[in-house]
């Protein structure tokens, strides 16, 4: 998994959070789309089911007005942002325990 792929992410994601209105929620919907499509690519089929259940590709507001698909996506985006730190989290401490394991079969011959 590309911890720095997802580390850029989540700073478009926190950025599509911060962006000015004006773009109205149409913009925000769309980019919610391209945003999740690109972390599903990101962290493969590993967690492609939760993902899924926790981030829908259709909003449940979809055929309302564009404000109420606005602050849905809104709240998507702020959840995707700590979901992607948790898997980012999870994916560092991986490499952390698997280092520390190597090393300590190194340490006692194993290779």
């Amino acid at each position: 998994m590309d911890v720095q792929r997802l580390l850029r992410l989540k700073g478009m994601v926190e950025a599509s959070i911060d962006a000015p209105n004006d773009v109205g929620g149409k913009g925000l919907v769309a980019s919610y789309t391209r945003i999740r499509g690109e972390v599903a690519d990101a962290v493969g089929a590993q967690h492609e089911e939760e993902l899924g259940r926790l981030f829908p590709v259709e909003l449940e507001t979809q055929g309302r007005p564009w404000g109420w698909q606005e602050q849905e996506v809104k709240t998507l985006l702020v959840q995707l942002a700590g979901w992607i730190d948790g898997i980012i989290e999870s994916e560092i401490l991986d490499q952390r325990i698997q280092a520390e394991a190597e090393a300590k079969a190194k340490q006692i011959g194993f290779h």
